[in-house]
Parts: structure tokens; sequence; C-alpha cells
């Protein structure tokens, strides 16, 4: 039986990416899981840090719940959401903050995949792609940078293509009108 509270992601469509097609991943959110069960059955992907932009500030921390498993996570993911109560600003101090936080985070456990979870607006898509690219310049060149996407991001939409990444991993959770047209074409 799994877990409570994993999320396992059985089919993922990915670009480029070095995981074998069709391989399960388990994902390992913000809460206390244990996943010893898994053993080499499948990729970890855990959530190592989070972090809200709020104004001109970043408010970063790592987990604060115990994982516990066999071996190390293949990807350590890094969750950002925008405070909605305070407009972004997006100034050079918070956008180099971010972007250390970011690599800070995707050095725990030693994964060998950095996965940037950032949700945005269309007015907000050249945040993640500056992020996206601070990243990807300083991340080590044996680590792999990969980006979770909304299923309607990637379904018609071109401003992906310069998201300098590995892969892009499209969520297919909460999808609303279109949802299983949108399913059946990834």
């Amino acid at each position: 039986m799994w877990a409570r509270g994993v999320m396992l992601v059985f089919a993922m469509v990915m670009l480029g990416s070095a995981r074998a097609p069709g391989r399960v991943v388990v994902w390992a959110w913000e809460r206390p899981e244990d996943l010893r069960f898994v053993g080499d059955g499948a990729d970890v992907a855990m959530q190592s840090g989070f972090i809200v932009l709020s104004g001109d500030g970043v408010l970063a921390r790592g987990r604060r719940f115990p994982l516990q498993m066999s071996g190390r996570p293949s990807t350590v993911l890094v969750h950002i959401q925008i405070d909605r109560g305070r407009p972004l600003a997006w100034t050079p101090d918070q956008r180099r903050e971010t972007a250390e936080a970011v690599l800070a985070f995707g050095q725990a456990a030693g994964a060998n995949r950095l996965q940037v979870d950032f949700e945005v607006r269309r007015s907000e898509r050249s945040v993640l792609l500056d992020l996206l690219s601070d990243v990807r310049r300083s991340l080590p060149k044996d680590k792999q940078l990969s980006m979770t996407a909304l299923a309607s991001w990637c379904e018609a939409e071109t401003w992906l293509d310069a998201a300098p990444v590995d892969e892009i991993v499209p969520m297919l959770f909460r999808i609303g009108t279109g949802g299983q047209a949108l399913k059946a074409k990834l």
C-alpha cells in the first residue's frame, strides 16, 4: 500500500530527460514521509525548500519534516510562490537572493537533478525565465535542471522554449475544462 500523502506520477512527459521513460516518480512534499518501501523501484523527488517572494523580499526555508527513504532522492524540488498580498518588485537583489536560495536548497541530499516548481501568471513568465537562467548559470555541470509546468503551458504555448532546462515535467492535477483531452494528448 502506498504511504498516505504521497503523490505518485506514473506517466510523465519529459523533454530531454536522462530519466528512463515510464519510470515511476514518488513525490515527497511538505509532510513527514516514510518511503523506505519504494526501494529501487522508483525515483524519489523530495521537496527540499520553500520560497515566498513578497514585495521586494525573499522568505526562504528548508524542509520542515523528516523523509525516510533508502538511498537518496534523484530530484530535489524547490517550490516558489508569489505572495499575492504584496506586489512583486523583482529587484536585482531579490532576483539574486532567490537564485542563491534555490541553489542552496538544490544541494540537499546529493541529488543529480534540481527541479523548480513555480506557477506564474502570464505577466510573470519573465520572472520564472530569469530565475531559471540565473540558476542554470550557477548550477554545477553534472546537475540537471528541471522545471514543473502546468499542463496547459505545455499544450500550445511556446514561451517554454526559452526555458534553459533539461526537462519540463507537466503537472497533471486540478486540470479544469478539457482536462481529459489534454491528459490523452500528453
